[in-house]
């Protein structure tokens, strides 16, 4: 049965990206406004890119506080979120970089 999309429905696809408990206040804020960009690119097209870039960021963001890289090589994302990935620190198959 077909049914419209509701804002409900959008919160919850957004909140089914959860973070650990270990997460810092700032990245999880940072991360809640990723979040909820996403929710609002459903009638806001622009904010898609926004959403995206601003989830990115809070994986940096939290990558850099984990890691705290000594050099600039080291704090490439692409570098990051390798080695994220070699130590299983990203849960999700569908996680894209």
């Amino acid at each position: 049965m077909w049914r419209d999309i509701s804002i409900e429905d959008l919160h919850y696809f957004a909140a089914a990206a959860k973070l650990t408990k270990h997460v810092s206040p700032e990245i999880g804020s940072h991360f809640a406004t990723a979040q909820n960009l996403s929710v609002y690119d459903w009638f806001v097209f622009r904010f898609h890119a926004v959403a995206e870039l601003h989830a990115l960021s809070s994986v940096a963001f939290a990558l850099r506080e984990r890691l705290k890289p000594k050099s600039f090589s080291q704090d490439r994302f692409k570098t990051m979120m390798k080695f994220a990935a070699r130590n299983r620190w990203l849960e999700d198959a569908r996680f894209e970089y």
